[in-house]
């Protein structure tokens, strides 16, 4: 699969709600009827960059996503803030169903990387992975 050479807010919001779509199973997707809760994953033995460290440090640190649930608007703004570097992958799973609410869990890595070097362009939405199961935080 060839490497993807562009990465910006649109194309990453796309790309995320195609991921949704595959994990709550509908290609209509009501955006106020979706909550994001985001898992940053640190990766042992990964070098981590300027760009990671902010990730790490402020904009995904406890203090900013710990016990928060987002808009697909709020997790696209946080997870994209470098674009055109983005999460190098991000995997997606549905957390649970609540009040006619699917609640979406995105695990994601800390490094930030350029679009061509992006994980799962084999799905057709990087850097998202779908996981047809229901995950815990």
């Amino acid at each position: 699969m060839k490497p993807i050479k562009e990465m910006n807010k649109q194309i990453f919001h796309r790309n995320m709600l195609m991921a949704i779509g595959e994990v709550i199973n509908s290609n209509i997707i009501d955006e106020s009827k979706i909550q994001v809760i985001i898992k940053p994953i640190l990766e042992e033995g990964k070098p981590l960059n300027s760009k990671d460290d902010i990730m790490r440090l402020i904009l995904l640190s406890d203090k900013n996503i710990k016990d928060r649930r987002f808009n697909v608007q709020q997790a696209v703004e946080l997870l994209a803030s470098f674009e055109p570097f983005v999460p190098i992958w991000i995997d997606v799973s549905l957390y649970q169903i609540e009040a006619n609410m699917a609640v979406i869990l995105l695990e994601t890595s800390l490094r930030c990387r350029k679009p061509s070097i992006l994980r799962n362009v084999e799905s057709g939405h990087p850097p998202f992975e779908v996981l047809l199961m229901i995950r815990q935080v």
